[in-house]
C-alpha cells in the first residue's frame, strides 16, 4: 500500500500498529463505502406510500451497482465474517446503524412504528440477498 502510494511504510505504522490494523481500518472503510450510500438516496427527501416503491427500487439498483463492482473483494469479506469475528462484528455494526438509520427516517415521514427496526433489517438483508443473485 505504501509503495502504491509512493511513501515509506514508517509513515503507515505511525498510524497502525501492524498490518491487521491497516486490513481492520480498510474493512471498515470498505464497508461504509457499501451500506452508507444508500442512506443518500432517502436522506432529505419527503417518503410517503405513494413513493416508496420509486425509493426502493433506487436503493435496488445503488445496491446492485455496488456489489457489482466490488464483486469479488466483497465474496472474500464475507466469507471471512463468517470465520473471523472481528470482521463479523464489523458488518453487524454496520447492518445495525443502517437499520436505525433507514428506519428513523422512515418514521420521521409517518411510517408506522410497529416493528419497523425489523422489517428494516429482512428488507434490507432481501436485497443484499438479491443482489447475489443478480451480480
Amino acid at each position: 500500500m505504501a509503495k502504491y502510494a509512493r511513501f515509506s511504510t514508517g509513515i503507515i505504522y505511525q498510524y497502525f500498529k501492524d498490518k491487521r490494523e491497516i486490513f481492520i481500518h480498510g474493512v471498515k472503510d470498505y464497508t461504509d463505502k457499501i451500506m452508507f450510500p444508500m442512506i443518500d438516496i432517502i436522506d432529505n427527501v419527503i417518503i410517503d406510500k405513494t413513493s416508496i416503491n420509486l425509493l426502493l427500487s433506487k436503493i435496488i439498483e445503488k445496491f446492485i451497482s455496488v456489489h457489482n463492482i466490488k464483486k469479488e473483494a466483497h465474496e472474500e469479506l464475507m466469507a471471512m465474517s463468517h470465520l473471523d469475528p472481528e470482521i463479523s462484528d464489523i458488518f453487524k455494526s454496520r447492518e445495525q446503524l443502517i437499520t436505525e438509520k433507514i428506519s428513523t427516517i422512515l418514521l420521521n415521514n409517518g411510517f408506522n412504528e410497529y416493528h419497523i427496526n425489523e422489517q428494516v433489517h429482512i428488507i434490507i438483508g432481501l436485497v443484499d440477498n438479491y443482489c447475489y443473485v443478480v451480480v
